[in-house]
């Protein structure tokens, strides 16, 4: 991009300049990339007013046509260079500005937008699979008759809320049969990653979908809140936090972080060599991005050894793969190396403050798990192998009468 953009926020498809803005920064140099308008709590309750007529406009078009009309939208967002802000965006664009903000390599943006224009090419077969085959004029008319059994159908919320990831644009596919399903869109992005929505969100008005069924409410963690006291149903990605402050709400289903692990068993260790590529392969894309993967391989303790292998070599093949990086593989974690079950350990403990252990803690040989700096962190890759817990055996102190 020769200039920098300047992304408004997008109300009921109508574009809005706020005085407030947020940069959009490389993710390694902070150079500013764009700046995007920030919204706030009042306007999108002022927004949610009209959340009905979002609802209404998508409900005069039939679901075959809003499935077409998705397809065609599919096409153009793989292929069109469409606006953005006060500028436009090509394909090859739209990765490079990705890239650059999220820190996802370039392949993996183009990967992603394959998966999306998936979708949105085979609406129809996931609509099926989504209604278990209901026919689709009963989402329209609210009932209808399946197996000889009526039936009847009813929207809870006229729109569908979304507070979306700065780190992984491929959850983007979650909410793309929204909008052939007959249901409004209010969106608000990661703050490094507004692309995605923004360029669907033209895809889908090129195609003929109406303005007034999407909006998109970029700014920080006030206006996320916003988003979900406003909507009836809301979808949102983040951390254990996110997901324990919402869990047993009803109206908020909670995506949280993704714990990725590769298990080795006993049958299979001994072979981890044969498995390298696709260690490697789980390891390299995800690299240099903020999602923090754990890969464990799990092995009994005669096979630790071999699990062990097996876990740095496939981190030091994606750290050679994926070039220089601050997120180099890390050291073996064993977490039956510290017992505590001793005396002395206790007594050494009480005495320092901090507890000690008889052998080498895993603590100290290994190096933090976290790396990176304040714009970009990554977790090391790292092997774990466990073992069944043991039973204390318990002294019989009962005495004979």
């Amino acid at each position: 991009m020769n200039q920098m953009l300047h992304i408004p926020v997008l109300r009921w498809g109508q574009p809005y300049t706020s005085i407030d803005v947020d940069p959009v920064v490389h993710f390694s140099t902070g150079e500013p990339i764009a700046s995007v308008s920030r919204a706030n709590g009042g306007l999108i309750q002022r927004d949610m007013r009209k959340a009905a007529r979002a609802r209404e406009v998508l409900r005069e078009i039939p679901i075959d046509d809003l499935i077409a009309r998705a397809g065609k939208a599919g096409e153009l967002y793989m292929n069109a260079t469409l606006p953005i802000g006060d500028g436009s965006q090509s394909p090859e664009e739209f990765a490079r500005a990705q890239s650059a903000s999220t820190g996802l390599p370039e392949r993996m943006c183009r990967a992603n937008m394959k998966k999306n224009g998936f979708v949105l090419a085979e609406m129809r077969r996931i609509l099926d699979s989504l209604t278990r085959g209901l026919a689709l004029d009963v989402l329209s008319t609210g009932h209808g008759e399946e197996r000889g059994v009526p039936i009847s159908y009813q929207a809870q919320s006229p729109v569908v809320g979304l507070v979306l990831p700065s780190n992984s644009p491929g959850v983007h596919t979650l909410w793309l049969p929204v909008i052939p399903l007959q249901i409004g869109l209010v969106l608000k992005p990661g703050p490094q990653e507004p692309w995605t929505p923004y360029r669907m969100a033209e895809a889908f008005f090129q195609a003929g979908i109406p303005r007034e069924a999407i909006s998109i409410y970029p700014g920080g963690g006030d206006v996320g809140a916003a988003v979900l006291d406003s909507c009836g149903r809301n979808l949102i990605f983040g951390g254990t936090p996110t997901v324990d402050r919402y869990r047993g709400n009803p109206h908020v289903q909670a995506h949280g972080p993704g714990f990725s692990k590769i298990l080795l068993g006993d049958d299979q260790v001994d072979r981890w060599e044969e498995f390298l590529d696709v260690m490697v392969d789980s390891c390299l894309p995800q690299q240099r991005t903020r999602l923090h993967q754990l890969l464990g391989r799990l092995g009994e303790p005669p096979h630790a050894r071999d699990c062990r292998r097996a876990g740095e070599a496939a981190g030091r093949g994606a750290a050679a793969a994926a070039g220089p990086s601050r997120c180099q593989p890390g050291r073996v974690h064993r977490p039956w190396c510290c017992r505590r079950d001793r005396a002395g350990d206790r007594r050494r403990r009480q005495s320092s403050g901090r507890h000690r252990c008889h052998r080498r803690s895993s603590q100290r040989r290994a190096p933090p798990r976290q790396a990176g700096d304040g714009r970009c962190t990554c977790c090391r890759p790292s092997s774990i192998a466990t073992r069944p817990r043991r039973r204390s055996r318990r002294r019989n102190t009962c005495s004979r009468s």
